[in-house]
This record gives C-alpha cells, structure tokens and sequence, in this order.
C-alpha cells in the first residue's frame, strides 16, 4: 500500500454514489427521438462516460448526424430531475457510510454534471448536502474529465492537499482526472471493468463504492 495520509475523500457522483447513468442515457435517447428524430443507442455513450453531459449528448448527437443544441441538455435534465426519485437507485449502503467517514475525513462530490442534476441525485442518495464539506460541479469549472481541474478545486474547497485525498471514480476520464490532479485514485466496477480502469491509472479496484472503507483501513 502506497504511503499515504488520506485526509479527504473525493467522490464522484453518476456511478459511484448513485446508478444513474443508465436512467440518464435513457431520458436522452427517449427525449432525442421523440423532439428531434435522433435515432441513439446506448452504446453510443461509451466514448464520452465521466465527460459530463455536454460532451456525452453533444457527442451521441453528432454521432447520429445531428447538430447539437445546448437546449438539448436541459431538456434532457428536465426529464430527469423529475423521473430520478423512481428510476435512480442509491449506491449500496452508502447513506448510512457518508455520516460514519465524515467523523475521521474531509468529504466532497466532484461532478462533471450541472449542480442541479448533482443536488438531485444528492437527494436520491438519502443523505444531507451538509454530509458534504465541498460539492463541485460542472457548473463550477471550465475544463471537465479528464483535465484535473476539478479534483484540484475539491481539494483545495476541503483544504487538503492533493496527495492526501483519495478519489472514488468508476469511469476512465475520472480515473485519469484524479492521477492528473495528483491523488490516490479508486476505480469503482461499473461502466468500466478493472482492466480499464487499472490500465487508466487507478491505485485500486472495489466491486462497490463502500468496500473503499477496507481500502482505508490499510492506510
């Protein structure tokens, strides 16, 4: 185990803390279709996972032949928001695993989505924003996943230094984004498999989001 003192644990969201990528992809190709005739697949998505939705449906839509609008997105988080209390379900005990890591660490959400998407899923998950010391969202930088700028921002939001932080991610570009920022990095088994995100960079691999406390125990 490398020799680390983790002090804060930086958590990304779609995937890690809530499963809500699937339901996501869902309301946009439904939504693509139904206003603008773009014929999507899930499949689609996989090239843009943990890129943040400007990218993801910008992507699919120009992959399908279309023009991507900006509207596109909030239309598609309209549906969503309203949908994500029946069709997204919390990462595994994680509700009750926040309040206990809070007592010994710093913890934040370090998002590509728009704050309201990430306060959603925040609700979904069962636990209070205040859990949180930092919430960081796409709506608060400028370059998403993989450029470390958001990982750097939790960091800096919970006032810990980079390489005492570990970051919990189960896509590539997030894998990449807390290496580049200069954390310890958790791949979590999701849309990607430990291969990949082993391959990408990432110290570790858990089967769910709250066996990290067994990788903290070793530190």
């Amino acid at each position: 185990m490398e020799m680390r003192k983790i002090e804060a644990i930086l958590f990304d969201m779609d995937g890690v803390l809530v499963d809500s990528e699937i339901p996501l992809m869902k309301c946009c190709i439904t939504h693509l279709k139904e206003k603008y005739g773009i014929e999507a697949k899930l499949e689609d998505f996989n090239d843009f996972v943990g890129m943040g939705e400007d990218a993801a449906i910008g992507g699919v839509v120009e992959k399908n032949g279309g023009t991507y609008l900006p509207q596109m997105k909030d239309e598609c988080y309209e549906i969503y928001i309203q949908l994500a209390g029946t069709i997204v379900d919390a990462a595994p005990n994680m509700s009750t695993v926040l309040p206990e890591l809070k007592k010994n660490y710093r913890l934040a959400v370090a998002s590509s989505a728009d704050r309201r998407k990430v306060i959603t899923n925040i609700n979904v998950l069962g636990v209070e924003e205040s859990v949180f010391d930092a919430v960081i969202t796409g709506s608060d930088i400028t370059n998403k996943k993989p450029d470390p700028e958001i990982y750097l921002k939790a960091a800096a939001a919970v006032g810990v230094a980079p390489e005492n932080c570990m970051v919990v991610e189960d896509a590539v570009a997030g894998v990449l984004s807390g290496k580049a920022a200069g954390c310890y990095v958790v791949g979590v088994k999701g849309s990607f498999g430990k291969d990949e995100l082993i391959g990408a960079g990432a110290d570790a691999f858990v089967d769910t989001t709250c066996d990290i406390v067994d990788i903290l125990a070793a530190f």
